[in-house]
């Protein structure tokens, strides 16, 4: 019985992210413009998208954007465009991307902690929350910087003592991504270091067998 209601509330909290991520694509095929770039988060990508178009020009197109602010992220929309065209809905299909991963992650770290009903309900409240429905629509920067601080926060959720090293590579990648995608994430990672720091003493260990 017990086994049966995780299924259940696990296939619930799957089906609303699901949902949700195909309401963002409906969305990016009917409206077909090109989102709204809020932070002039995106100002660099006509740059790089040149530079890659020129022969042995990915060297000086990484260089300049390590100089910028969102600069790894913009080199890897640009890429995207000369790979699949210069087409409004390869900005939309990064912008779905990150909503589908802070659904995800939000609805594994709440179903780890606290159960699948729990699970459930936070994709649930995820999914009607403005700044992720609404912004992550218009290609708000923050978005994305959600995404890649909520994939270090699961990370770390399912593995609490850190025993495996793709777990440490992935809060640690996941991390410094978020911090260079926009300064603004060091107050959300700075959340993180205390639960770092704890785990590091090895206190969550008998948690860690505690929520499995």
């Amino acid at each position: 019985a017990m086994t049966r209601a995780r299924l259940g509330w696990g296939i619930v909290g799957g089906l609303v992210c699901l949902l949700v991520v195909v309401g963002h694509v409906r969305f990016a095929a009917l409206d077909g413009r090109p989102p709204v770039d809020l932070n002039r988060s995106y100002e660099d990508v006509p740059e790089l998208f040149a530079q890659l178009g020129q022969a042995g020009q990915l060297g000086p197109a990484a260089g300049t954007a390590l100089t910028r602010v969102a600069g790894w992220y913009d080199l890897l929309l640009a890429a995207a465009l000369r790979l699949l065209g210069r087409s409004v809905y390869v900005v939309h299909g990064f912008n779905v991307l990150a909503v589908g991963l802070v659904m995800v992650c939000g609805w594994l770290i709440a179903r780890r902690l606290f159960g699948g009903p729990a699970g459930a309900g936070a994709a649930a409240l995820l999914g009607n929350a403005s700044a992720l429905v609404v912004m992550g629509r218009v290609g708000w920067i923050h978005v994305p910087e959600l995404a890649l601080v909520s994939v270090a926060l699961a990370a770390m959720v399912h593995d609490p003592a850190l025993r495996r090293w793709s777990t440490t590579g992935a809060v640690a990648v996941a991390g410094a991504c978020a911090l260079a995608i926009r300064p603004t994430a060091m107050i959300w990672v700075a959340t993180l270091l205390p639960l770092l720091l704890w785990t590091l003493r090895g206190a969550p260990s008998r948690l860690g067998q505690g929520l499995r």
